[in-house]
This record gives C-alpha cells, sequence and structure tokens, in this order.
C-alpha cells in the first residue's frame, strides 16, 4: 500500500468498506457486525470488528483442494461479479493476495469470499487515496493460482467495463493475453471517418 497505517485506520476501513457492501453481505462477503472497543484482561483497549465466520479455503491457501472445470468456472464468475459490485459501490481494495478470497463450496455451487477490507477506500473519504485495478488485480491472481487453469480463469472472467480506464497484460501457457477497455464512442470516430470518405 505504500503508507503508514495505524490499526484504528484499519478498523475503519473495514467498519467503511462493510458499511459501504451492505447488500452483498452474506453472500460475497461475510455478515458484518460492527466495529467495536474491545478491553483486555490486561486493561489494554483495543479496536476491532466482528464478522460471520466464514468455513472456506483462502485462494492462497495450500490446502485448497483442486476444483473441477465446472467450480473453477463458477468461482471466476463470482470473483467477477464481487469486483463489479466493489466498482459499482465505489470501494477499491489497495492490497489484494490470494489470503482475501476464500473459496466456498456450497449444494449450489462454488463462489468466491471476499474478506480483509483494511486497505480499502471510498472517494468518501478525501484523505484516501482511491482508485486501484481492482479487476486486473483480481484476475491476475485467480490467473496465476497453481490449481486454476489460467486460460479458463481468463476466458470466464468477464470483460473491463467502458469506464475503467487501466489495462493488464498477463503471460499465459506461453501467450500474452490482454484485457483493455473497450473504447465506449468509437462510434463516433467511426461515423466521422465514413463522412470524410
Amino acid at each position: 500500500m505504500g503508507r503508514y497505517q495505524t490499526a484504528e485506520e484499519g478498523v475503519r476501513c473495514e467498519d467503511m468498506a462493510y458499511n459501504q457492501l451492505h447488500f452483498m453481505q452474506g453472500a460475497l462477503i461475510p455478515w458484518y457486525f460492527g466495529a467495536h472497543k474491545f478491553t483486555l484482561p490486561n486493561g489494554h483497549e483495543i479496536y476491532g470488528v466482528i464478522m460471520e465466520y466464514v468455513s472456506g479455503t483462502s485462494l492462497g491457501s495450500k490446502d485448497m483442494n483442486a476444483l473441477t472445470a465446472q467450480q473453477q468456472v463458477q468461482l471466476v464468475r463470482s470473483a467477477d461479479l464481487a469486483v463489479r459490485a466493489l466498482e459499482h459501490a465505489d470501494v477499491s481494495q489497495h492490497d489484494w493476495h490470494g489470503q482475501q478470497i476464500l473459496v466456498k463450496n456450497h449444494h449450489s455451487g462454488t463462489h468466491c469470499v471476499f474478506i480483509d477490507f483494511a486497505a480499502a477506500s471510498t472517494s468518501l473519504h478525501v484523505a484516501d487515496m482511491h482508485r486501484t485495478d481492482d479487476y486486473g488485480q483480481v484476475l491476475d491472481i485467480l490467473t496465476h493460482n497453481p490449481l486454476l487453469d489460467a486460460e479458463l480463469a481468463f476466458d470466464s472472467y468477464g470483460e473491463r467495463r467502458c469506464w475503467d480506464d487501466f489495462g493488464i497484460i498477463l503471460k499465459i501457457n506461453g501467450k500474452t493475453l490482454t484485457r483493455f477497455t473497450q473504447e465506449p464512442y468509437q462510434y463516433v470516430w467511426d461515423t466521422k471517418e465514413q463522412a470524410n470518405e
């Protein structure tokens, strides 16, 4: 993240993110029960958050079991959906890693649960350096996980949205694959070129 952060600031970020993402609670993020001040037995006071326990394995864990192709597609598509929800809620994560993406196998399928928003930001807090390439960073994690088929993950992850001004270049199985934003106003330039011909 590149900046000093106190534990209290981390709790503030978690509280902000979970409240901003309330519509995702219980599905793509855990249920959140608030930020609280706790008093330890020695009298020391600390701040922390209380949230639902999610029985899943982190994507960064060596204990993760291999997933079938169908489960991989479900996981990748749910991660894509979760990133879209973060973008629409104006929440950006600044320290993505595999431990923040839990793999949850459920009778209805396999999906992700995002956790750990201590380094998240929103444009509501002007002091925060806001907006990182959440789309590209999650795609990078998914395509570099040894238990996931990288090409399948790349192909199953949705396209960038027109407001997303980042690009990503990945090397997968000797191939160079890219995801850049499509020009949303290309029709304007095409129309002008046709008119000039």
